[in-house]
């Protein structure tokens, strides 16, 4: 094997893109409210999924969502 694949995604698209609709729609006034942690915690109780701050702004680049 010339590279590792990596870990598979924690979240399914279907998944990915509810995520992404709740920050979608919370739009510009809520910019400042969501936090990495809050993202996971959410993420956490939506989908019993842990994941990582981390591994959660990977994802969310990978989304092409930016953040400060």
């Amino acid at each position: 094997m010339d590279h590792s694949p990596g870990q598979p995604p924690k979240l399914n698209d279907q998944q990915r893109h509810q995520l992404e609709a709740l920050l979608v729609d919370v739009g510009f006034e809520a910019h400042y409210t969501w936090t990495l942690p809050l993202v996971s915690e959410w993420i956490k109780r939506e989908f019993d999924v842990a994941m990582s701050v981390r591994g959660i702004s990977v994802m969310l680049k990978r989304m092409n969502f930016s953040f400060t």
